[in-house]
């Protein structure tokens, strides 16, 4: 494998606010409203020092704008401030090896911080709520059976499906293919979280006291209905083939096994299946020691679009998820969803340092301010022969979309200009018509995050 990216963060002081036009990052200036952060993340919190990227979480107040799914751009204030930084229109691959030495924020004793490695399709952006209504978190090419909405998930609609297009649309338009349905997947290379129930203290643990873990994910719609499970051993059985799920890091230090976060469409003589009525979560913990918040250790991800993703922690494969994993699957209702996809979309790389109750206990006495998530290097790898960089790729374009539909990927000053091709399809007027088919659905979202009933990456 050849190195096609590579970010070291060798020169100190570096700035990465939109305004600063770094080639590479944008720090953002949000308040990330889908998971209900704690948090307000601000440019200030990014930068560069002694050879690594600092990520800093502090106690102090800030107000931060955040996009709803119908463009509505409310302020937000919150007692905390925190950086995230992502590479959204600048830098995607599609497919290969993605890799990052990174040194954990905080200790391995007290809850409450969220630091994450993530990846996410163009043609959303994480956190502008009207860019990832009906895009995020489909990897799906099959009209209907779900491309069309579900009755068990409180997902818009596949926004551009593999359906024939709307009379009056046509996304030709975009340079897009007819028949090839488009997303924004999301897979987390890691998600860590610190044990909410340790007692004792950090010198000194108690009975209670467990490793932190990290979580591996592929985050995935449309959903499968209920009563069916990727874990499912009998389905694969009967098929005579092996399931797409595996945990070639159980026997080593780090322990690696299925997910137990009961999500709501789990069910009952099956494992617990996480996720909500957003995503399917296809996730793995792995357990990790002290020395992951003192020192810099390694994550990666193997990405082969339509065929596998392999998770790596110093090196030790850990896990995997591949297309047997996403196979088409009907449960004793009839209801079904198709094929879904190991995802085939140009993704973009995002690291941030969260704090949300949604994700774990916060505990707001005695986590210590300010912490800082360090990065000493982020680099991808692909084949030689199998090189794909670039954020709108040949089979996969986003550019013209995103030009036309600006209004969906800008809420703050300076966002503007991270779009730079300007719209010359003609298409502006007739996404806007295109795009009234999920308004409803994304209204109704909005509205039930806002009283708290759910919440989503």
């Amino acid at each position: 494998m050849v190195l096609v990216f590579s970010d070291e963060f060798n020169e100190d002081g570096r700035k990465f606010g939109a305004a600063d036009k770094d080639p590479r990052w944008t720090a953002m200036d949000m308040y990330y409203f889908p998971t209900r952060e704690e948090t307000i993340y601000k440019p200030d919190q990014v930068t560069t020092k002694d050879g690594a990227a600092v990520i800093t979480i502090d106690k102090k107040s800030s107000v931060g704008v955040t996009q709803q799914p119908n463009g509505d751009k409310l302020k937000w204030a919150k007692d905390y401030t925190s950086g995230f930084m992502e590479g959204w229109n600048k830098f995607c691959y599609t497919g290969g090896y993605l890799e990052a030495s990174v040194q954990l924020p905080g200790d391995s004793f007290y809850s409450g911080f969220w630091p994450a490695l993530w990846t996410m399709g163009n043609l959303g952006r994480a956190g502008y709520m009207q860019s990832t209504t009906g895009f995020w978190p489909y990897s799906y090419n099959t009209c209907g059976q779900g491309s069309e909405g579900q009755p068990w998930s409180l997902n818009a609609p596949q926004l551009l499906s593999a359906c024939p297009d709307a009379d009056g649309f046509n996304r030709s338009m975009y340079g897009m293919a007819p028949g090839v349905g488009r997303g924004a997947p999301e897979f987390d290379v890691f998600e860590v979280s610190v044990n909410a129930n340790n007692d004792g203290t950090p010198s000194n643990p108690g009975a209670s006291y467990q490793d932190p873990h990290v979580s591996h994910t592929l985050q995935m719609a449309p959903l499968l209905p209920q009563g069916v499970h990727w874990l499912d051993e009998a389905f694969y059985a009967a098929q005579g083939i092996q399931n797409g799920v595996f945990f070639p890091g159980y026997n080593t230090q780090y322990k690696t096994n299925y997910n137990t976060w009961w999500g709501s469409l789990s069910s009952a003589g099956l494992p617990p299946r996480p996720g909500n009525e957003y995503q399917d979560s296809i996730s793995a913990l792995s357990y990790i020691n002290k020395s992951f918040y003192t020192s810099f250790h390694k994550f990666g991800v193997d990405w082969k679009p339509g065929e596998y993703l392999r998770w790596y922690i110093d090196d030790q494969f850990v896990y995997e998820v591949n297309k047997n994993a996403l196979l088409a699957r009907t449960n004793s209702s009839g209801a079904s969803v198709g094929q879904r996809l190991i995802p085939m979309e140009a993704v973009y790389i995002i690291l941030n340092l969260g704090m949300s109750e949604d994700f774990g206990r916060v505990d707001y006495d005695n986590l210590a301010f300010p912490s800082q998530m360090l990065v000493d290097y982020i680099r991808v790898y692909q084949s030689r022969g199998s090189i794909n960089v670039g954020c709108s790729p040949v089979g996969f374009p986003t550019s013209q979309y995103i030009a036309c539909n600006k209004d969906k990927y800008t809420a703050v000053k300076g966002d503007d200009a991270m779009i730079s091709e300007k719209c010359t399809s003609g298409a502006a007027h007739g996404m806007r018509l295109a795009g009234r088919l999920c308004l409803a659905g994304a209204l109704t979202l909005s509205l039930l995050i806002a009283v708290g009933l759910i919440s989503f990456l």
